[in-house]
């Protein structure tokens, strides 16, 4: 399955590399560039509207969003600015 992952903190990161080891496809999305580098590194694809273009799209099957708060989920979903 397609997946879309925003979120690769602490939790995230983890669990999006354990998918993608049981055999799924990523599209990954962070605030933090540096946070999704082990992930692109191990064949995922880099998602500039934190996965949500590619949801809405349909070129993915769904979505795992691990964020702290409405401020931070409504930038990454509407691409406004957020402070990390």
């Amino acid at each position: 399955m397609k997946l879309g992952f925003i979120g690769l903190g602490v939790m995230g990161r983890p669990m999006a590399l354990h998918l993608m080891r049981a055999g799924h496809d990523m599209a990954v999305f962070a605030r933090r560039p540096d946070a999704m580098q082990p992930l692109l590194a191990a064949g995922a694809l880099l998602s500039v509207l934190g996965a949500l273009l590619a949801l809405v799209t349909g070129t993915i099957g769904g979505l795992v969003a691990l964020l702290g708060g409405i401020a931070v989920i409504t930038g990454v979903a509407f691409g406004f600015p957020i402070r990390a």
